[in-house]
């Protein structure tokens, strides 16, 4: 239909045509009401002539206009004027996204602007229960105030398919839409939801970077076809500029199941503002405005300015923040772990220390901010919680039973004192605050020189456990957080002095250690990080905290929290939450075979005997502990079985399918290490086996179910004991030495132990006979954890150091001798350390060399560091 100008459709007087496509023609019009000028665009015929789409119409289109965002194009208005139905929208003067493609690829900086502002849009629409469901360059206005999204709603008034009639309009629609944005529910013609915006935003930021449509193909169908079966080539091959976390972002967006990409468009915008390791940054250049700036501009700023400089500048501009984003090395990932901190800024805020895993590997590294890439420090395998000097020249870090410290550009490693893992402060004075965990007799805080010497500890111990210190800038006075099993008001950031033990009081009761930097103590709560005012001649603190950040790394079971804040308050770092896992069913090539529950925070896990349930502990944001689980291995189901308000951990199934042991703290005794128990998952009911001190979790029980084997951690040192279910004296089943042995279990005919030992100075797989003398054999050859029988007893898998699952084949008859050795696939969750100290599983052994795999949505994806400068 053309309308001339000069003709009235209702108020509005068409002006000029603008342009037309598939799904309407769209002109220029001057509303007389109002006298302004709109965009009116008439729908198509055959979408007119149905009088449910024209009500659906209707009813959605005013939804719609309730959309108010800045990167949305407002729909005003929808009539019907002679048979004739319209859209009124806002009109907008610039050129559309497929105008501007069509001169040439865009900058780096200037896709990633865009695609920033496209990805707001769609958040803020799906937030109000709309999808696009029509995303594409031509339905992307670039103006002079930022991109535009047009059309919102059309594609979901045509696409959606509610009865019969709709699925023949969504057909009739796929016809006359563009195929080469759609994603492959779409073209298949199955149920759409905002993951569809997903693939087709993924499809956009493609061709912006690309500079070329990520499937090419001469025909409908076969766009169809690619869309369906083939993967993009990399976006590297046509602009090689581009950086790896882009690239990456851009392919999970194209994923062809849904359930595989990315979940939201918060998420992908969160994701374009880390964007890489190459220097993508995001800049808030005032509060209600957000810029970005392509990458060259900020390593031109760190490289010839230097970053005291910058720093500098930026503080005569405080409204103005800076947000960037460090990624781990290449083939590393982050490490997060409960009982220590993996990141620290030097005091200057000029470097960040940081702890990352190649494999199973954990090693600390130094990025300089005026520096593209991060500097391993040599001799700290095993490293965690690291923390600086005052003058920036060393490094302390805790390795296998020591405190030690670096010097922070390389050289010899000294050993300070006795200690594992926890968390450490370095005063001006030459002292060094930590706490340790499990090691010798300390309970609290404990104070040494960095030469070394005499230590001692420096809390009352009165109330609870001392954990977590920082001191504070007079070098006498210092925080720390205590655990308190009698008091629970007791619990929180606590004062303390190294001068006297009695000044001990409670600041503030919180769920995270803290940090007092300048006037202000920061601290994290419910994944929120804080500051609030601290007054350094009270020592106290008042005033209402004011958030700083969100979504930050916090356990409240061990009140760690993944954040570090520079002297001056100017610098901070903090490192988001743990990613979320799924259990995918995998064959010994690596061939999925279907999911186990859908996406969530699973930890531990074990096979039912019948193979129909897994048994799980997941990870509670809100009581930030873990709980157990009953997954339907079939349905996907999940079933709480433990209350959720106590610790409940590293469930292990007995033979018979009602009980399983698992590691339970008794939550009137929160501080001490939690206790083994059996589970009966009939009634939630739990039997405390035996109460023992030391870190311990089960990992195999005996054919007859009467005893249970356990890895324990009492003192420096990881051994295996056997404890009968029914009560008793533990038996030690590990040599016994003074060295970590763990992971300890049964083969099938009840004949072999197949365990880890670090005995020869890395963690390797061991077989030894079970209950009668004999020598031990080993299996890996070049590192290897996590140990397991096949369900026939022919074979131990286990992981390398660099994540790979391995199978090796073993004949056991009198004696055990390994005859292959196979390299199956990688798990893509390696190298997560949550709760190691407590039993961690990555992958379980059923029948028919099935094999129950823990992996990480995010796949290669490492969660990144966030660097906020001037954010006050």
């Amino acid at each position: 239909m053309d309308i001339s100008p000069g003709t009235r459709l209702g108020p509005y007087e068409i002006v000029a045509h603008l342009g037309a496509g598939g799904m309407g023609t769209v002109y220029r019009a001057r509303d007389t009401r109002l006298s302004r000028d709109v965009a009116l665009k008439l729908l198509p015929e055959w979408a007119s002539s149905d009088s449910r789409m024209r009500e659906r119409l209707s009813r959605e289109a005013h939804a719609i206009s309730a959309l108010s965002h800045p990167n949305i194009c407002r729909l005003f208005d929808v009539g019907s004027t002679d048979g004739v139905d319209y859209l009124v929208m806002e009109l907008l003067d610039g050129e559309s996204l497929a105008d501007r493609l069509a001169r040439g690829p865009l900058s780096i900086g200037e896709a990633l602007r865009i695609a920033g502002e496209i990805a707001l849009a769609l958040d803020a629409a799906h937030r109000a229960g709309i999808a696009h469901r029509d995303l594409k360059p031509a339905n992307v206005m670039l103006t002079r105030n930022g991109a535009r999204l047009l059309d919102f709603g059309l594609a979901k008034v045509f696409l959606a398919s509610e009865d019969t009639n709709a699925q023949t309009l969504t057909r009739e629609c796929a016809l006359v839409g563009t195929p080469r944005y759609m994603a492959p529910e779409q073209v298949e013609g199955r149920s759409v939801d905002a993951r569809t915006d997903v693939f087709a935003f993924g499809l956009v930021l493609y061709e912006m970077l690309a500079g070329r449509p990520a499937f090419r193909a001469d025909s409908r169908s076969t766009i169809i076809t690619a869309i369906l079966t083939s993967e993009p080539p990399p976006i590297s091959n046509s602009n090689p500029n581009v950086p790896a976390a882009v690239e990456r972002l851009v392919r999970r967006c194209l994923k062809k199941n849904p359930d595989e990409r990315w979940q939201s468009m918060q998420t992908v915008a969160e994701a374009l503002h880390w964007a890489g390791d190459s220097g993508e940054v995001f800049v808030e250049a005032a509060p209600e405005r957000r810029r970005w700036l392509a990458p060259a501009v900020i390593v031109v700023l760190l490289a010839l300015l230097g970053f005291s400089l910058f720093r500098g500048r930026a503080a005569q501009a405080p409204s103005r923040t800076l947000r960037f984003s460090v990624n781990p090395p290449p083939g590393t990932t982050f490490a997060q772990n409960p009982t220590s901190t993996e990141l620290s800024l030097s005091p200057d805020g000029n470097m960040l220390a940081y702890i990352a895993r190649d494999g199973q590997t954990p090693k600390l590294f130094v990025r300089s901010f005026d520096e593209l890439t991060a500097r391993p420090i040599e001799g700290t395998d095993g490293a965690t919680s690291a923390f600086w000097s005052p003058d920036a020249k060393w490094i302390a870090f805790f390795s296998p039973g020591f405190l030690k410290k670096v010097p922070s550009g390389g050289g010899p490693v000294q050993t300070i004192c006795a200690g594992q893992g926890g968390h450490g402060s370095w005063s001006r004075r030459g002292d060094i605050l930590y706490f340790t965990w499990g090691i010798g007799t300390l309970e609290g805080v404990g104070m040494v020189r960095d030469s070394g010497g005499a230590t001692r500890e420096v809390t009352a111990g009165k109330l609870g456990w001392g954990m977590w210190p920082s001191f504070l800038s007079d070098d006498r006075h210092f925080i720390f957080y205590r655990l308190s099993d009698s008091d629970p008001n007791q619990t929180g950031i606590c004062l303390g002095s190294i001068d006297n033990p009695a000044e001990e009081r409670l600041l503030l009761r919180a769920a995270s250690r803290g940090e007092v930097r300048g006037d202000d103590l920061y601290y994290v709560r419910d994944g929120v990080l804080l500051r609030q005012h601290f007054d350094a001649k009270r020592l106290a603190v008042d005033g209402e905290p004011v958030a700083v950040a969100e979504g930050v790394f916090n356990l409240a079971a061990t009140a760690a929290a993944n954040f570090s804040v520079s002297d001056d308050a100017r610098t901070i770092v903090w490192q988001r939450s743990a990613l979320p896992t799924q259990l995918v069913w995998r064959d010994l090539t690596g061939r999925e075979l279907g999911k186990v529950g859908g996406p969530d925070l699973y930890r531990n896990f074990s096979i039912s005997p019948d193979e129909r349930r897994v048994v799980v502990d997941l990870f509670d944001r809100k009581t930030q502990t873990p709980d157990i689980w009953i997954v339907d291995a079939e349905r996907g189901v999940k079933t709480r079985i433990t209350p959720g308000d106590r610790f409940a951990a590293a469930p292990t199934w007995l033979h018979r399918a009602d009980t399983v042991v698992i590691s339970l703290r008794d939550p009137q005794h929160s501080s001490a290490a939690p206790d083994l128990a059996a589970l009966t998952l009939t009634d939630g009911a739990t039997r405390t086996l035996a109460r023992q001190q030391g870190v311990k979790y089960a990992t195999s029980v005996t054919a007859d179910d009467r005893n249970v084997i356990y890895s324990i951690n009492r003192g420096q040192w990881w051994q295996i004991e056997m404890m009968p279910l029914a009560g008793g004296e533990p038996v030690l089943v590990s040599g016994g030495g003074k060295h970590d042995e763990r992971e300890g279990r049964l083969s099938p005919d009840q004949r072999w132990l197949v365990f880890e030992s670090d005995e020869s100075g890395r963690r390797e797989v061991y077989i030894r006979p079970f209950g009668r003398a004999g020598e031990k054999v080993r299996v890996s050859a070049a590192g290897g954890v996590e140990p397991q029988w096949a369900a026939d007893g022919g074979a131990v898998f286990f992981m390398n150091p660099d994540g790979n699952l391995i199978k090796a084949d073993v004949d056991s008859r009198d004696q055990v001798r390994v005859t292959r050795t196979t390299l199956l696939f990688h798990i893509s969750s390696a190298g997560m350390m949550e709760f190691e100290s407590i039993g961690h599983r990555h992958f379980a052994i059923a029948h028919n060399n099935r094999i129950l795999v823990r992996e990480l949505l995010s796949g290669e994806d490492a969660d990144p560091v966030t660097v906020l400068l001037n954010g006050r």
